[in-house]
């Protein structure tokens, strides 16, 4: 749905200001946005569109437009081909992703936006040692420069601008990627709110960032059958009225295809939640009552022993091991 909204976003646009490049190029960007967030593996249209919009930014650096909202868009542009390339996972992809990089260094520098210059010769610095030299850097070590290039980003250029908007949405993929799926999803619930409440609701940049709002909020599970190995992957929807059954929605294909999927419930503890799947313990008596009620994020999982380790959002507790039973999954974050 965020895909197809997406498209006739760029079609209303069109029609409606047909002259207008900027207004065009907005569109087309955040049409970017929602492919590689919502499809990353299927990305052949966000190349063509990508292209397109490189084309279209060459020719307005020829008019009396302002250079900087410009340049910042065509950074924008250049970072989402070097992930393309990363997703190719071999080395000539990592080497055109560092080109890509370079570019991306290069005009941030023009602008003088220091957090851009940063992660692009962060990005370049992870890639390098996969074709030869370079130390690579720590997942601990991107994502603290990540949170501190948010930071500079927040304090130069103010939560709704779109540089800003950027990073952060960058830095929310990070902290799903590991597992931080709790201060992901804030992160970008604020994005969201800040976007429409600054830009209105049919802007693009709000359009993107609910899109990507809407996909953490999304919880999935695995089944694996009695009567076959396969693990398949389900969204779970909801709890039914009882609270020992979930709505579930699935099977998941790549890419998806829910007009294919089917809807089912079934019993709790019948599959196991994703990692970085939000959840709430309970039911914990002898071992650590203390944690009833406390929410965290699934780190890690034991198969042998059917537990998880935990992370909680209360930094004052510790990471706890915790079995399925105590586990429960949680739909909506609570109240800061």
């Amino acid at each position: 749905l965020a895909v197809d909204l997406a498209a006739a976003f760029v079609t209303f646009v069109k029609g409606k200001y047909p002259g207008d490049q900027w207004k065009h190029l907005e569109a087309l960007f955040g049409r970017l946005g929602v492919l590689m967030a919502i499809q990353p593996k299927q990305n052949e249209e966000a190349k063509e569109i990508a292209n397109k919009m490189i084309s279209m930014i060459g020719q307005m650096k020829t008019t009396n437009m302002s250079l900087s909202p410009i340049l910042a868009i065509e950074a924008a542009v250049y970072n989402f081909d070097g992930c393309n390339s990363v997703r190719e996972e071999t080395k000539e992809g990592a080497k055109t992703a560092v080109e890509h990089f370079e570019k991306v260094r290069d005009i941030c520098k023009a602008i003088g936006y220091v957090p851009g210059v940063d992660a692009a010769e962060n990005n370049i610095a992870l890639l390098k040692p996969t074709y030869g030299g370079g130390r690579k850097v720590s997942d601990v070590e991107y994502l603290a420069k990540r949170q501190k290039w948010y930071k500079e980003s927040v304090q130069r250029f103010g939560e709704s601008a779109q540089t800003t908007i950027t990073t952060s949405l960058n830095l929310a993929g990070d902290l799903s990627e590991a597992n931080r799926a709790i201060e992901a999803e804030r992160l970008v619930a604020k994005l969201a709110a800040t976007c429409k409440r600054v830009h209105g609701p049919d802007h693009g940049l709000t359009k993107t960032t609910a899109s990507n709002l809407r996909f953490m909020k999304m919880r999935f599970v695995t089944i694996i059958w009695q009567t076959e190995p396969k693990r398949r992957k389900f969204q779970v929807r909801r709890y039914e009225e009882d609270e020992k059954r979930y709505f579930i929605q699935g099977q998941i294909a790549d890419p998806r295809r829910t007009a294919t999927e089917k809807a089912f419930t079934i019993v709790e503890g019948s599959f196991l939640p994703d990692l970085g799947t939000p959840v709430v313990c309970h039911g914990l008596e002898e071992s650590a009552p203390h944690l009833n009620g406390k929410i965290g994020d699934l780190i890690s999982h034991d198969e042998k022993f059917e537990t998880y380790e935990v992370h909680f959002e209360d930094k004052s507790l510790a990471p706890c091991l915790v079995k399925r039973e105590n586990i429960r999954i949680l739909f909506e974050l609570p109240d800061e």
